[in-house]
């Protein structure tokens, strides 16, 4: 269940076990507000999972393993940070660093990112954990 940070009570009565979730989530250099996606297991989206209203512009999706796939990563970039890290100057680019997971390294990834200015630097994949800004430096 997801809840905003201000609900005082917030429960849903759940028997057994939880289920993960995955997160996409980024942050911009000049402090944008990149909503995350997260990703749910299952087939399709349940009301239950909500309680009241989702967070600004966050997004949900669904899967059968609750992995980010070739799908969900042209959706994230697209939906999520295409359109809240807008340059001031149109002719410039944008720069996003990512790990090497298959779902960012797929021709329609990479076009949608060329045709919208924004310039991918892929780490090497199982590294992030010693290289990615947001592993070393935040999380």
């Amino acid at each position: 269940m997801i809840v905003k940070s201000d609900e005082k009570a917030a429960f849903l009565r759940q028997p057994g076990s939880r289920e993960t979730v995955t997160v996409i989530e980024a942050v911009g250099i000049f402090a944008q507000n990149i909503p995350p996606m997260v990703i749910m297991k299952g087939e399709k989206h349940l009301y239950g999972w909500y309680h009241g209203e989702m967070l600004g512009h966050w997004t949900t999706a669904v899967s059968p393993n609750v992995w980010t796939d070739a799908y969900l990563g042209l959706q994230w970039l697209a939906r999520n940070f295409e359109p809240h890290t807008p340059p001031e100057d149109p002719s410039e680019y944008r720069l996003l660093i990512f790990d090497g997971h298959d779902s960012h390294i797929t021709w329609e990834f990479i076009e949608f990112a060329e045709a919208h200015r924004i310039k991918c630097l892929c780490l090497p994949p199982h590294s992030t954990h010693l290289l990615l800004p947001l592993h070393v430096g935040i999380f």
